[in-house]
């Protein structure tokens, strides 16, 4: 089979090649791979626009050959592979649509399927890049609870509806599965978008993260635009404060500050200035700031009424 998470790979190592040769200065190496990069980037979307379409299915296809819906294979495409942006945006919704509805079937023990592989921990990625927090969150912490055996706090490569099952585990410890998990994290806390290069702040935070102390503290973190360090933590009910520092640069599409709260932010103060609040679910940085409050009180207006 050409299975297309191969070939996502492919593509993100040659624009990594191309990077490369360009930061130590081999401008010639760094067009070569560029090009390889572009021109494999166009057959690769062409050929899976064809596959949906010679096979008929409204998902994104696993390999050329079967078609095959394999939503796991599929996230490479999104992380690490970027490519996320230039998928047809019908069938890479339906995958994950259709993924979590498998899986809500299986969180309730209604699956018809044995086992499963908990390389699925690459949806969580996945469905935070789509803006699916809660359902990201949701993944985790059931992959976290499902671990096998639970004292090893790791997964085995296959793993059975019955844990006591005589039946093939693969490694275990895996370490493609840890990996993972370790990068879905790190997505959670910050990313690189893929598209244009902004940094993207606490996608993946769950709002009760904010109210257990100290709330999430990151020290170093290396980024594209050097270490990052940043504290975020609620004061009260209604207000978060982040803190930013570190060797961090901001980069040309801007720092994105994702509100971790599920209301709407009403009022925002950066580095002890209030700014318009010109969206609700998120702050978006073109310059280098200290601190971020976001207030999510709503302020009702009061009028005089004349007797």
């Amino acid at each position: 089979m050409h299975s297309y998470w191969d070939d996502f790979f492919a593509v993100r190592g040659l624009g990594d090649a191309a990077h490369a040769a360009a930061v130590i200065g081999d401008t010639g190496a760094s067009t070569r791979f560029g090009a390889l990069r572009d021109a494999m980037r166009a057959d690769l979307h062409a050929s899976i626009a064809r596959t949906i379409a010679d096979h008929g299915i409204d998902f994104l296809p696993g390999s050329v050959e079967l078609g095959d819906f394999d939503p796991t294979s599929s996230a490479v495409g999104l992380d690490p592979g970027g490519e996320g942006p230039r998928l047809p945006p019908a069938a890479l919704a339906r995958t994950f649509d259709r993924y979590w509805e498998e899986f809500a079937l299986r969180r309730r023990g209604e699956s018809p399927a044995d086992a499963y592989t908990a390389y699925e921990v690459r949806n969580a990625v996945a469905l935070l890049l789509l803006g699916q927090k809660q359902r990201a969150v949701d993944l985790l912490r059931w992959l976290i609870d499902d671990q096998r055996p639970p004292a090893w706090h790791q997964w085995p490569e296959v793993s059975a509806h019955n844990p006591r099952a005589p039946r093939f585990l693969g490694d275990l410890p895996h370490g493609w599965i840890a990996s993972s998990f370790v990068r879905a994290l790190r997505r959670m806390l910050a990313y690189e978008r893929a598209d244009d290069g902004a940094l993207v702040l606490a996608a993946g935070v769950p709002a009760e993260w904010m109210h257990e102390a100290p709330g999430v503290r990151v020290r170093g973190l290396p980024t594209h635009v050097g270490a990052l360090d940043y504290t975020m933590y609620a004061e009260g009910k209604d207000r978060v404060r982040l803190t930013l520092g570190g060797s961090i640069r901001c980069p040309g599409a801007g720092i994105i500050v994702e509100s971790p709260e599920a209301r709407p932010i009403r009022r925002l103060v950066i580095d002890g200035s209030e700014q318009p609040v010109t969206d609700s679910r998120r702050v978006t940085l073109q310059s280098m700031a200290r601190e971020v409050m976001l207030d999510y009180r709503l302020v009702r207006s009061t009028r005089l009424v004349q007797p």
